[in-house]
C-alpha cells in the first residue's frame, strides 16, 4: 500500500494541490511546496516540458518559466525526497523516454514518489512502465466522452486513484463547475472502484466543496494555484504568503 492508498483509505475528501516543479526557480518552488503541503492531502508535481499539451496558458507558463531556470528531472526528484506528504508526479511519455524508462522508475522510488501520471500515455501501453514501477501508483486519466468500456479499462489499469478531468479541453481556471458532473462520476462509479479526483478548472474553495458534493473523492487545484506565481513574481515573500492563505482557504468549506 502506497501513502496515496492510505490517504483515500483515511479520508472521504481529499484534496490534491498541483504545482510545476521548478517554478519560479528551485529554491522558491521548494518553498511553495513547503507551503503547499501543509494544508494538502496530496502533492501533485509537474515535470517541466517544453510541449505540454494538456495544460492551458497559465501552466504552459510555469513549464517555461521552470525550464528557463534550468530545471531537470533530478531537480524534481530532489524536490519529492523533501516532500513529507504524498506525492505524484505529473508528466509526459517523452521526458520519461529520454531519461530511460528504467532509470526513471527507479529514481522515482529512490525519491519518495507515491505516484506517476503520465499524461500522454494510454492505459493499452501500460506495459512500458508498469513492468519497472515498484511500489508506485500509475494514475491514469479518464475524461467525460468516455464510454463505459473505456473508463473499465482505465479503471483497471489505474492505481491509487482515477484522474477525471471536468472539461473537455485544456487546464485552467473556470468560473464555475458544470452540475452535469455528478452524472459523470455516477457513470464513471459504475465500473470504477478505486477513488476518483476531480480536476481540470477548479479554482476555488466553492467548486472544490462543489466537487464532493457531485460525488467525486478528491478535487484538484493547479492552474489558480500556478496564477498566483505568477502574479507574484515581483515579492517572493508576499506570494508566498499569500499562496498558503489560499491553500488554507480550500479546505474550508469542505473538509
Amino acid at each position: 500500500m502506497t501513502r496515496i492508498d492510505d490517504v483515500f483509505r483515511k479520508n472521504d475528501k481529499s484534496l490534491v494541490l498541483y504545482t510545476c516543479g521548478g517554478d519560479p526557480d528551485l529554491r522558491t518552488s521548494i518553498e511553495i511546496a513547503g507551503r503547499m503541503e501543509k494544508h494538502a492531502d496530496i502533492i501533485e508535481l509537474g515535470i517541466p516540458f517544453s510541449d505540454p499539451l494538456a495544460d492551458g496558458p497559465v501552466i504552459q507558463k510555469a513549464n517555461n518559466r521552470a525550464l528557463s531556470s534550468k530545471i531537470i528531472i533530478d531537480d524534481i526528484f530532489q524536490m519529492c525526497s523533501a516532500l513529507k506528504r504524498p506525492v505524484a508526479i505529473m508528466t509526459y511519455y517523452n521526458p520519461v523516454y529520454k531519461y530511460g524508462i528504467e532509470k526513471f522508475c527507479r529514481k522515482a522510488s529512490n525519491s519518495n514518489v507515491d505516484g506517476i501520471i503520465v499524461v500522454d500515455m494510454p492505459p493499452e501501453e501500460a506495459d512500458f512502465i508498469t513492468d519497472f514501477l515498484q511500489g508506485i501508483n500509475l494514475i491514469f486519466v479518464v475524461s467525460r466522452n468516455c464510454e463505459l468500456e473505456r473508463i473499465r479499462l482505465i479503471t483497471n489499469t489505474s492505481s491509487g486513484f482515477v484522474y477525471a478531468t471536468s472539461v473537455f479541453g485544456t487546464t485552467g481556471a473556470r468560473e464555475y463547475l458544470d452540475p452535469g458532473l455528478a452524472g459523470f462520476s455516477k457513470k464513471v462509479k459504475l465500473v470504477c472502484d478505486k477513488p476518483l479526483a476531480l480536476g481540470f478548472g477548479i479554482s476555488n474553495p466553492q467548486q472544490v466543496a462543489d466537487a464532493f458534493s457531485y460525488g467525486f473523492d478528491a478535487a484538484v487545484v493547479g492552474s489558480a494555484l500556478v496564477g498566483r506565481i505568477e502574479q507574484g513574481l515581483n515579492d517572493k515573500y508576499s506570494m508566498l504568503d499569500d499562496i498558503g492563505e489560499f491553500c488554507r482557504s480550500l479546505r474550508s468549506l469542505s473538509l
